[in-house]
């Protein structure tokens, strides 16, 4: 047996935030924000010297997602085009003699949602066509925009206070005019505002990488937030920008690594371009993919960091995206954003040790042997036999309040079919859901056997009393109440290469329950140990939501029931038992939802059986219930459902009793599983000892809760007696 120390792993802290001493500021030559005149004129040296960079060129403007603006500065810039600019001069001067306060009541939001960030870029790239006149014209209204944003006294910053996504482009659009005024003043004052990249990085990211909205949401300010960067460093102000570390760690490269340390391993579409999804929360966890997929985007598919590309050639990942949410400028248009390839392609040239370029390479189209990027910022192709896939560890986020379990952490994983594990703890977030204390994903064999279902393609507040609620999680609930956030709760981690273990423990997330939620995640089953709690008898209801249908062992001991009914659960195809003893119930994918016949997946998508067996240990009176999900008539008729398992199958146990533990064993399998038994050698008051037997298994795993943990415990029977500290496997 080994023994397991139990430490608390956090995310590493690093002791900073002070304000940085003044800038050696550098007077660069315009242009410097997309690019200086020598990045440009290599840009053209590749256009004009290498074939590949030559049908590049001509293949832009014709993108899908590709921006007309960004496109009309690159043809000026680096290719001399003159129309392309005057396009762009013209609407730069439209913008000339507006003022922010103008537009106060008349744009969503109370004008949160002004966004002119691209006239930054438009004067900075543009600027030897102006004319002295027109110039300070410019400078003049940059100087207004800046100027209501350091005044603006009105609104609140705080981590639960604001949607940086809706609320940061206005305020980021008017630092990226500072940059381009270069301004050292305003720049450092900027800096220094009360929702500026000091505060943003100090104050508002958690544990140093993480976006506390629900992460579908955190796309919008990237782009922005790379452009001013790039814009600090050619000023000399580097120390402001890539160069600052927030008091908790928080950098740009962190933040954007953020989105790497969210993934999945890839989603097997049948297909050569695999998708590659990420944890998904909140209130926009649904969606994910497009339209006409088959019927995989809805339920089966949430988010995803690279899309993939389906058998009849459509997918993909877009350059730009646009949304009435994230930014409208002065003539009411809706405004562009970087979306991830560009933010890769910026960060691959910037920190090419970050394995940005690996999943740059996984984004290109079938028909390309390598990934060729957009010529913006100079990257060369990436060729996906010359790349290394960055390593995976398992990580843990109290003050953000999630996790990640893997049983591969090395670079395999990526590619790898090892077990993933999403978790949630109780703290609060930005549009969020009643998901505390959940298993948010859990992925095998590349595919979803577990994900936090939505009723509705867009927002689970439409559906409040499904999507909103820890009904549609993986969780426990307890006399039909939904769970209270509470904040950051006590977490034990201890990540080994056999075993990751994790553990929370919580008062109040349910009032007079105190609960754990203990988990060790191996390359073949989760162990999942739910203990609860309260001075009097409880209704505690423990689900799983996974995709597929379900086949009890038991399956004649169950009947139709109508139990759910009208009540905090209801749902379709109900069927229960009563059991004092050891219950087990596999779910096996035979379409995820789709319809084979006319879903653009290909063949082995269908063929392979994957899905996952739970087995619980019994508890008197324990009722047993399967039932169908819900699927909304908005994403049936979105996404052109077939018949079989739309919206997979809920597994819930349920007890009354004063104190219980819910004491279950997830294995996912491929054709078949390995494990053969789970059962309790014995459990106290204070600890828990299991064992698992199977193929190349015989395991025991012990845990301790409440007060005793982290003490030394004794425990055993059937001839086995181990003391541990904390946990042990």
């Amino acid at each position: 047996m080994r023994r397991l120390a139990g430490l608390l792993l956090l995310i590493v802290l690093v002791v900073a935030g002070s304000i940085p001493a003044l800038a050696a500021f550098t007077d660069t030559a315009h242009p410097y924000m997309l690019w200086t005149k020598d990045e440009a004129a290599a840009i053209r040296k590749q256009i004009d010297t290498e074939p590949w960079a030559k049908t590049q060129y001509e293949r832009m403007g014709t993108i899908p997602g590709q921006s007309k603006v960004y496109m009309n500065l690159f043809k000026y810039a680096v290719m001399g085009d003159q129309a392309a600019a005057k396009i762009e001069k013209d609407y730069l001067m439209s913008f000339a003699g507006t003022n922010p306060a103008s537009y106060e009541g008349k744009l969503d939001q109370d004008a949160r949602h002004l966004d002119n960030y691209l006239s930054a870029l438009r004067y900075d790239t543009l600027y030897e066509l102006l004319t002295p006149a027109e110039r300070k014209r410019v400078e003049d209204t940059f100087r207004v925009y800046i100027s209501y944003q350091l005044n603006d006294d009105k609104r609140i910053y705080g981590k639960f206070d604001w949607l940086p996504n809706m609320q940061w482009p206005r305020p980021m659009a008017a630092y990226l005019m500072a940059i381009a005024l270069k301004d050292q003043d305003l720049i450092t004052k900027s800096f220094n505002d009360r929702c500026g990249w000091k505060w943003y990085l100090d104050e508002y990211i958690s544990d140093g990488y993480f976006y506390n909205e629900e992460f579908g949401k955190q796309y919008s300010m990237i782009g922005a937030m790379l452009l001013y960067c790039r814009g600090m460093e050619r000023l000399g102000m580097d120390d402001m920008g890539y160069g600052y570390t927030g008091k908790g760690g928080a950098t740009m490269r962190h933040y954007l690594e953020s989105i790497i340390m969210l993934g999945y391993p890839q989603l097997d579409m049948g297909t050569t371009r695999p998708a590659y999804p990420r944890l998904a929360m909140g209130d926009a966890k649904g969606g994910g993919g497009a339209k006409g997929d088959g019927g995989l985007s809805g339920v089966f598919i949430q988010h995803n960091n690279i899309n993939g590309y389906y058998t009849n050639g459509t997918g993909g990942n877009v350059l730009f995206t646009w949304s009435n949410m994230n930014g409208r400028d002065h003539t009411n248009r809706v405004v562009e954003r970087m979306a991830i390839p560009l933010w890769f392609e910026i960060a691959a040239k910037k920190w090419p040790d970050g394995g940005f370029d690996y999943f740059l390479a996984q984004m290109r189209s079938p028909a390309e042997d390598k990934y060729y990027p957009t010529l913006y910022f100079g990257l060369e192709p990436v060729d996906p036999a010359a790349v290394k896939a960055p390593a995976a560890p398992s990580w843990v986020s109290p003050t953000r309040g999630v996790a990640m379990l893997r049983a591969d952490e090395s670079a395999n994983y990526w590619a790898g079919a090892a077990p993933a594990v999403g978790v949630r703890f109780a703290t609060q977030y930005v549009h969020q859901v009643n998901d505390a204390f959940s298993i948010s994903g859990f992925y095998a064999f590349n595919r979803p056997l577990y994900i936090n279902r939505q009723h509705s393609p867009n927002y689970a507040n439409t559906d409040p009393g499904w999507s909103s609620s820890a009904r549609s999680h993986s969780t426990v609930m307890v006399d039909g109440q939904e769970p209270n956030t509470i904040g950051v709760v006590p977490v034990r981690s201890d990540f080994q290469a056999p075993v990751k273990f994790i553990a929370a423990r919580a008062k109040g997330v349910y009032d007079d329950v105190d609960q754990t939620r203990a988990l060790f995640l191996t390359k073949d089953y989760l162990l999942d140990f739910f203990r609860l709690g309260s001075p009097y008898a409880r209704n505690y209801q423990w689900a799983v939501q996974p995709l597929g249908h379900a086949y009890p062992d038991n399956a004649n001991d169950f009947a139709s029931t109508t139990n759910l009914i009208g009540t905090y659960f209801d749902l379709a195809n109900e069927k229960s038992c009563v059991t004092n003893n050891n219950w087990a119930i596999t779910t096996v994918q035979s379409s995820a939802g789709a319809d084979p016949a006319t879903a653009p997946y290909g063949k082995s998508f269908f063929e392979n059986r994957i899905g996952v067996r739970v087995n619980m240990l019994g508890e008197p009176g324990t009722i047993v219930t399967t039932a169908m999900a819900p699927v909304g008539k908005q994403i049936r008729d979105r996404f052109n459902y077939g018949a079989d398992e739309p919206g997979g199958v809920t597994v819930l146990a349920q007890r009354s009793a004063m104190n219980t533990t819910f004491s279950a064993l997830h294995e996912p399998f491929k054709t078949t599983g390995k494990v053969s038994t789970f059962t309790k050698i014995a459990e106290t008051a204070d600890a828990l000892l299991v064992k698992v037997t199977g193929i190349d298994i015989n395991d025991r795993a012990m845990v301790s809760f409440g007060d005793n943990a982290g003490k030394e415990t004794t425990i055993g029977g059937e001839n086995e007696y181990y003391s541990f500290t904390d946990h042990a496997y």
